[in-house]
């Protein structure tokens, strides 16, 4: 491209002489620093015209400097997510999964009793896997293991997968912590109760959706045979699969009793619960709820019990349910406030309360088979972090999350608190936590939504790898709103020709831009002729110069440039004789010389020449100096 450019200026108004021989060092970097370049095109007359010589030659410098190293980004093996060819396995006739069901429907925003199957109610099915609980017992075996009690405030339990053909496992992930915040003016009277309700303690668990985890080993079994992967990973509409989070917030008291009766109230009817504040001023408790919960307390004879609650307010901002938990009565604890004669009488009941959080979080899901039987997401791998920006702003930590509604009634029958939670609670590992309802309600709550697919009643018969003639698409522009776009990568190294990265983008627009450089010049030398068949070759310019007749311009030249300004004298091919061109520089011969001729034949073009024998020729020379 420079080439022509320097071809077309030296034949017409010429070029600068410290720019003549930049086409044949277009690939120089060291030429930016060279001041014959940057002389040649800053100093002399007709500026713009220099300035646009050199502008052209840096942009092609860069260009020719980098397109290697683009086209090597492009080109090279990169480890990167690649769609599964699962045409090449089987007679689909697209890399697309669907669910016939829209992604509301697999992954509900509110849960009630449609949401599990009916035979979920009965006593027998209640733990099954395809019901709410099915997880309870997996829960229930970690709490009793004395290794949870290493765990200290935190845990990762490990559940099978709800599938018959599949033999990989889950997590559930969690920690939860302690925090103590300012007294409010709703809990001060230390008359009524012991304990301190200013501490909070803040649960959290989550694991994978089912789901999700059901169709990626799926296909994972599927090609397993071929080994040309490890790793999988799944998207739900081109984004990260919904995964369950469930977040609790509470706190606990002692209410100081005497004769069955809870000191300072008149009434069961007055007696409030210490839910955290934050919670309250989003949704409130309905206080039919809070004296249901006492009153069957006493009708139960001062025995443990666990009641879930449902939040007065169902908005965004409203916690997904709340669970009181009423503990044994404990005799002995003595108030330092009352007189020793009264102190034999006096007895405590502590009371837990929690408002549960719940909502379904884009969260990555990846297996490596190669490595291990388990489904990896990085979220129950540091459930830390996420328990954190709950902790700091609860507000900005729902934005990102589809909050979800869990009715009471449902929760009451599905997942039984008395079954489930009492015996949490009672473990090895609930006996020896100050609050242990936060981590019984988050585990059972995460693990009940992860259950989730559409209609469970009928499994997973309804996730098919193909998509209906009506309902054919190619890309995720147009995927209908009935259905759900399942995709499936994997992780390897191959070569790619996408656009993901920033690297790979800027290596692309490298690349058009030098196509498209390409075919301006192309478009120039076919319509123009800016080209030709003479001095394309350092030789061929070596040849013409030497054939030259000396320059005036250049009289200080003889041992070295001493002047930078010598390198803005323009340089020309002109006609020094009628047959012959030579290399005229700055305004030396005008008078005497012409412009090259289009067309026009130079030089002794014969192949023929002198080919007399050498003895004529020397006699020749003879006679004319003897």
């Amino acid at each position: 491209m420079i080439l022509s450019l320097v071809q077309h200026d030296i034949l017409r108004q010429g070029i600068p002489l410290g720019g003549f021989f930049v086409a044949f060092r277009i690939t120089d970097l060291g030429l930016l620093l060279s001041p014959e370049l940057w002389a040649a095109g800053l100093l002399g007359h007709d500026f713009k015209r220099r300035l646009l010589f050199v502008a052209i030659s840096l942009l092609v410098m860069i260009l020719a400097a980098i397109c290697g190293p683009a086209s090597a980004i492009l080109m090279l093996p990169s480890l990167d997510w690649w769609d599964v060819p699962t045409t090449k396995y089987s007679s689909w006739s697209t890399n697309h999964f669907t669910l016939n069901a829209e992604k509301s429907q697999v992954w509900p925003k509110k849960i009630d009793n449609s949401s599990f199957d009916t035979s979920c109610g009965f006593d027998t099915e209640k733990f099954a896997g395809n019901c709410a609980a099915g997880g309870f017992s997996a829960i229930l075996s970690w709490a009793e293991r004395p290794s949870s009690l290493m765990s200290e405030s935190s845990w990762n339990i490990t559940i099978a997968m709800n599938s018959k053909e599949v033999f990989y496992d889950r997590f559930i992930g969690g920690t939860s912590s302690t925090h103590k915040t300012p007294k409010t003016l709703s809990f001060n009277d230390t008359y009524k109760w012991f304990g301190d309700p200013t501490i909070q303690t803040w649960s959290l668990s989550q694991t994978i959706s089912v789901t999700a985890g059901s169709l990626i080993t799926s296909v994972a079994q599927m090609i397993g045979s071929h080994n040309e992967t490890s790793r999988f990973q799944l998207l739900v509409n081109g984004e990260d699969p919904p995964a369950p989070q469930a977040i609790a917030a509470c706190t606990g008291i002692h209410y100081n009793i005497t004769n069955g009766l809870i000191n300072g109230y008149d009434s069961l009817e007055d007696v409030p619960l210490p839910f955290v504040r934050r919670d309250m001023t989003h949704g409130r408790y309905r206080p039919a709820q809070i004296r249901q919960a006492f009153e069957l307390w006493n009708s139960s004879g001062g025995w443990p019990l666990v009641m879930w609650m449902q939040a007065q307010n169902e908005n965004s901002d409203s916690p997904s349910i709340g669970a009181v938990m009423f503990h044994d009565i404990e005799k002995g604890l003595e108030n330092k406030n009352i007189s020793a004669t009264s102190r034999k009488d006096w007895s405590t009941l502590p009371v837990s309360s929690c408002s549960i959080f719940a909502g379904w979080k884009s969260s990555e899901l990846f297996i490596d088979p190669t490595r291990d039987r388990y489904i990896h997401s990085p979220s129950t791998a540091n459930p830390a972090q996420s328990l954190d920006s709950w902790i700091q702003n609860p507000s900005a930590s729902r934005s990102p999350m589809r909050m979800v509604s869990i009715d009471t009634e449902w929760a009451n029958t599905a997942l039984p608190p008395n079954d489930t939670i009492l015996a949490l609670a009672a473990s090895s590992y609930g006996s020896t936590k100050t609050e242990p309802l936060g981590m019984a309600t988050t585990t059972l709550i995460s693990d009940a939504m992860s259950r989730f697919p559409y209609m469970m009643n009928i499994g997973f018969r309804v996730l098919t790898p193909t998509v209906p003639p009506n309902h054919n698409f190619t890309s995720l522009a147009n995927i209908p709103n009935d259905v759900t776009d399942i995709q499936i990568k994997r992780f390897r190294y191959g070569y790619s020709y996408s656009l993901r990265g920033h690297m790979r983008r800027l290596a692309a627009v490298i690349l058009v831009l030098h196509i498209v450089l390409a075919l301006i010049h192309a478009a120039l030398v076919f319509h123009h002729g800016y080209t030709s068949s003479i001095l394309y070759s350092l030789t061929k310019i070596l040849a013409l110069a030497i054939n030259s007749p000396p320059s005036l311009a250049l009289e200080n030249t003889c041992a070295g440039i001493g002047r930078v300004d010598t390198y803005k004298n323009m340089v020309r091919v002109r006609e020094v004789s009628s047959s012959h061109l030579g290399l005229v520089v700055g305004d030396d011969a005008d008078y005497l010389t012409k412009g090259v001729v289009v067309g026009k034949e130079y030089g002794t073009l014969g192949k023929g020449g002198d080919v007399r024998p050498r003895e004529d020729a020397f006699k020749d020379v003879l006679r004319k100096y003897f």
